[in-house]
């Protein structure tokens, strides 16, 4: 079965018109070149944010410790209590709080 061809439409604010004519006259294409380009840049940029995170630096070698430590406190980042005193310098707290 061949492929057919849809037009695709949508309105734009003269604003955004202008942005698309000044994007493809710097680039030296088509309007339509222009708003396809972005598209397939957007895409490539969703593709790269599903690879996998990769350790570097420090971390290099060691990806297989990386969330195995339990600190025995399930809820460590939620709990406000935990937090307390969190971001002020040691020297502002007091010594109970130490």
């Amino acid at each position: 079965m061949p492929a057919t061809e849809k037009n695709f439409g949508m309105r734009l604010a003269p604003d955004q018109r202008r942005a698309i004519e000044r994007l493809a006259e710097a680039r030296g294409v088509t309007m339509k070149e222009a708003v396809l380009d972005a598209v397939r840049q957007q895409l490539a940029d969703l593709a790269a944010d599903d690879e996998p995170y990769v350790p570097t630096g420090r971390l290099k070698g060691a990806e297989h410790l990386i969330g195995a430590v339990r600190s025995g406190v399930p809820d460590l980042s939620t709990n406000p209590a935990h937090m307390e005193g969190y971001g002020r310098p040691s020297s502002d707290r007091s010594r109970n709080d130490r």
